[in-house]
């Protein structure tokens, strides 16, 4: 049976959103930014010359040595047809001082995008030197050197020319204590521009297009906000509503309070301030909450409230996030809850007029958390897919909230799903899905199989569905296992029904040592995962019979 690739995969989610959904919220969100800057994600500039030599392995971690966060500035050119076409760009990154004695630049050349290592050489107390070096490998095997470049003009009346390797040369800048600065400015001088190249030993290298100089970074000097020497964190649920669609999610976030002063973990591990005064807590905007290297901004914690779009004859169009100075919430000392109808975003710099937003939460209420048994809410079916039957491909889109059937948040650690086919109980397997290790009866929240058949929002069925798609939550909390309705699409009329559990096709009928009893989520460095741990986390499966079993899952 011919199976989806990841290729496939991505053609089913592009249906799903190719569906309308209600656009909620109107934001220049950041999040796009790397695509547009990634040259490996976006079509190549023309071939100017192929080159052959190869050039040792990326370096694809962090050196160890001492870290620098740096800010500043490039110029970058993209070369077509003769021409360069010239823009400033302001970028953070970081710099590191390798015990080993080199300097390690981060994301350069920036315009390759934030996936690289270059590798430095001290020549002196103040200059480093840079070598031709591989330093990107692509999906397929493309490779992407950093080479050194100068521009060699074709016709000067016309003003064209084209950028042209410069054998065995380097790249000299200055460097000392995180202060990194091109020591030419002109790209059109002798070998001072940063370039790269794209291709493969085998089948020889091409040029990019792409170029940059004029470099001059500087240490990050802000300080990100912490909280007070003494003051410990609690954990508490945040309900908020969804930028994208409008439906209610929930997250945990640290808070700590004091008799005077509300603290807010908002972004990695910063934290914003804000004033208690009687019933009202008060946090002012632009506090600078940490240097984001892989999207290269200075990020800060910016208050917003969102206006109404109207078309001429007054009727609403959409939402739109406007800048605020602060944001205000309603307090209640006594049950500890914060509540606000504005927003806040995790900005891309101060905002100059408009937000650049990493991240939005709308409407947040903040309050302390108490484990108790739950049924789960019903999950939603939100698209199945059949555009690819012809393949023998089917896919079911869904939504599963961490919400119990009263709206209250339940933990996700300790939240699954199951699925039935026709009916009948369905188990993922690895011959199906080769993106797992083991037979799966039930899929954790938030579950990614490293071939992408199973996402956090859908799967793939790898065979035709004659009649039936269902799915049903499962809630493990306060020593209870409870289950939601079984939620099932019929794939001929695409109608959606909703079936109680009676335990004739449940979790009932699993065998009793393989059931799921516990679930516990930890990041790599094994520190306990909440919901706002991005990255891998290490998901351990605790079943009836007493053994574990850990899976991956991918937290975007």
């Amino acid at each position: 049976m011919k199976k989806i690739t990841f290729l496939s995969a991505l053609l089913c989610l592009a249906a799903f959103t190719a569906k309308a959904q209600p656009a909620a919220l109107n934001m220049p969100a950041l999040t796009g930014n790397p695509d547009v800057l990634n040259i490996a994600a976006t079509q190549m500039a023309p071939a100017v010359a192929r080159h052959n030599a190869p050039a040792k392995a990326p370096i694809t971690a962090q050196p160890e040595g001492k870290l620098y966060e740096v800010s500043g500035s490039f110029t970058g050119g993209v070369y077509s047809d003769g021409q360069v076409s010239v823009s400033p760009y302001s970028r953070v990154s970081k710099v590191v001082e390798g015990d080993d004695g080199f300097v390690y630049i981060y994301n350069l050349p920036t315009l390759l995008g934030p996936q690289t290592w270059v590798k430095a050489e001290r020549i002196g107390d103040d200059i480093i030197e840079i070598r031709r070096q591989s330093v990107y490998e692509a999906w397929g095997g493309t490779e992407y050197v950093l080479v050194p470049m100068r521009w060699q003009t074709t016709d000067a009346e016309a003003g064209t020319g084209e950028f042209v390797e410069v054998e065995d040369g380097t790249i000299q800048l200055y460097y000392k204590d995180g202060v990194l600065r091109s020591l030419a400015e002109n790209p059109f001088n002798a070998g001072v521009a940063i370039g790269s190249l794209m291709g493969s030993e085998a089948n020889g290298y091409s040029f990019t297009g792409r170029v940059e100089w004029n470099l001059n970074y500087e240490p990050v000097t802000e300080v990100k906000g912490t909280l007070p020497e003494g003051v410990e964190p609690e954990e508490m649920v945040m309900r908020s509503i969804s930028s994208q669609d409008m439906s209610t999610v929930f997250s945990t976030i640290n808070v700590a309070i004091t008799d005077n002063e509300v603290y807010l973990n908002v972004y990695e591990d910063a934290y914003v301030k804000g004033t208690i005064d009687g019933d009202k807590v008060t946090f002012y905007g632009n506090q600078f909450v940490g240097a984001n290297t892989y999207y290269g901004y200075l990020m800060y914690f910016a208050p917003g409230y969102i206006e109404e779009k109207l078309d001429e004859e007054g009727n609403v169009t959409g939402l739109q996030a406007k800048v605020a100075e602060k944001i205000v919430f309603d307090y209640d000392r006594e049950e500890r809850c914060l509540k606000s109808d504005s927003i806040w975003v995790i900005n891309a710099g101060i905002p100059q007029g408009d937000f650049y937003g990493l991240s939005v939460t709308w409407a947040p209420v903040i309050k302390p958390f108490t484990e108790k048994a739950a049924v789960p809410a019903d999950p939603e079916i939100t698209a199945y897919n059949n555009t690819l039957d012809q393949y023998g491909y089917n896919a079911l889109q869904f939504r599963i909230t961490t919400a119990d059937v009263d709206g209250n948040y339940i933990l996700p650690e300790k939240l699954t799903y199951r699925v039935f086919i026709d009916g009948e109980p369905f188990t993922f397997t690895p011959d199906d899905y080769p993106g797992i290790t083991e037979e799966m009866n039930e899929v954790p929240y938030g579950f990614i199989d490293a071939n992408y058949d199973i996402y956090t929002t859908f799967f793939t069925i790898p065979f035709y569905v004659e009649q039936s798609v269902g799915i049903q939550s499962i809630y493990r909390g306060g020593d209870e296992t409870n289950c939601s309705n079984i939620v099932t699409i019929d794939v001929n009329t695409m109608e959606v029904s909703t079936t109680p559990d009676d335990g004739t096709v449940g979790i009932e009928t699993m065998d009793n040592g393989e059931r799921v009893v516990e679930n516990a989520a930890y990041d790599l460095q094994g520190r306990r995962a909440t919901t706002a741990t991005r990255g891998i986390v290490l998901m351990n499966l605790k079943r009836a019979d007493g053994t574990v079993k850990t899976v991956k899952v991918v937290r975007k």
